[in-house]
């Protein structure tokens, strides 16, 4: 294990099923399409509309995967620091990002420590109550004023509505069908409202929806049974 690998007891996804997630992830990161090279160019336009800094700065991913995110990061100027729940990730991060601190269980320690963050695809695979600690647990890590981008998954995304699913409440379910590759992951979907709620504690949150592949604003999509045959996301930024 690389030294700059710490392990730290605490999980991101908690009970109701969802402590087997890491299992599954340490599964799908050992396969190459499931490690992508490019970063999202939502992770790219968030990082560059927050304009570049200096090494003394840090910069979380929070479900970093393979790395594709940390080199971005030291780009514009931050001291990467990653952290995921799978450890054959990690293992690929630190050969992506040889310079990132990579953090395997939590990053409880870390208070008031990073001057950005993000969570790109990585939040929505837990219960909803799971979702809302961990995004407070990343508030507790930023500075007063630091900005945060995440992705999160609305109700209109195709994979809520997939016909084998295991219902588990709350806008949240199991999925049983392999059709997205993510047969037995647990995903929580959340409403425009819902997402506002979630970020009631930040400030200057702004929410888009984005169509996936699209490049374009839906902002009637979720109310729309019609359009729930899409993969998208909402696109979440606010600042501490």
């Amino acid at each position: 294990m690389k030294s700059n690998v710490q392990a730290w007891s605490k999980d991101m996804y908690g009970d109701r099923g969802e402590a087997t997630a890491p299992a599954l992830w340490q599964a799908l990161h050992g396969h190459s399409r499931f490690r992508p090279r490019y970063p999202s160019e939502e992770v790219v336009r968030f990082l560059a509309s927050s304009g570049y800094t200096n090494i003394l700065s840090r910069g979380l991913d929070y479900g970093c995967g393979a790395g594709r995110h940390l080199n971005v990061l030291h780009e514009f100027g931050y001291q990467p620091y990653g952290y995921d729940v799978s450890q054959v990730a990690l293992d690929y991060a630190a050969k992506t990002c040889p310079i990132a601190t990579l953090l395997a269980g939590g990053v409880h320690k870390y208070q008031c420590y990073f001057n950005v963050a993000i969570a790109h695809g990585s939040l929505y695979y837990a219960s909803k109550k799971h979702l809302v600690a961990n995004i407070a647990t990343i508030k507790l890590c930023l500075k007063r004023g630091a900005k945060f981008f995440c992705t999160l998954k609305p109700t209109c995304d195709k994979r809520l509505y997939l016909p084998d699913n295991e219902q588990l409440g709350e806008g949240c379910v199991r999925l049983v069908s392999n059709a997205t590759n993510e047969a037995g992951m647990v995903m929580c979907f959340l409403t425009r409202d819902e997402v506002a709620g979630v970020f009631c504690k930040w400030n200057d949150v702004q929410v888009q929806l984005r169509t996936v592949g699209s490049g374009r604003d839906t902002p009637f999509a979720a109310d729309d049974p019609d359009n729930r045959s899409m993969e998208c996301d909402w696109l979440v930024t606010a600042r501490s």
